[in-house]
């Protein structure tokens, strides 16, 4: 079976339903499968320091490259919501690169995380309901 290639777009305080996604990924009892092509590891400047600037910073365009092969690479978005999700720099940066790739919203998932029913959506999908479930 083709498993579909998957980008997890996430802000980093939801970095532990990230781990979540990934176990039931790899889980061979779930029925969902894909090959996740995200960042395995975050990209680190000369100092070995994880560049945490937005990406708007000329500093971030090691960390921009990279994803943006991945992003090419893969056929679907999965967008982790939780609460600063509609504000992040990083995930509105990767939706709309990914958007600009691909064409079809379609291509883009949601799932909100656990216990987050409210938070709202990146700009460019508000009106969108994401999958809850």
């Amino acid at each position: 079976m083709n498993q579909p290639h998957v980008f997890i777009s996430y802000a980093g305080e939801n970095y532990e339903n990230l781990q979540d996604v990934r176990a039931a990924a790899s889980n061979p009892n779930n029925l969902i499968t894909f090959v996740d092509r995200s960042l395995a590891d975050p990209v680190r400047n000369s100092y070995g320091h994880i560049n945490r600037r937005p990406p708007s910073d000329p500093a971030s365009e090691q960390v921009k490259q990279e994803i943006q092969e991945l992003l090419q690479q893969a056929g679907k978005l999965l967008v982790l919501v939780g609460p600063n999700t509609h504000s992040h720099e990083w995930v509105l940066w990767e939706v709309d690169t990914f958007l600009q790739m691909h064409s079809g919203r379609s291509r883009v998932m949601f799932m909100r995380i656990p216990g987050d029913y409210d938070s709202g959506m990146p700009r460019v999908f508000r009106g969108y309901v994401p999958f809850t479930g």
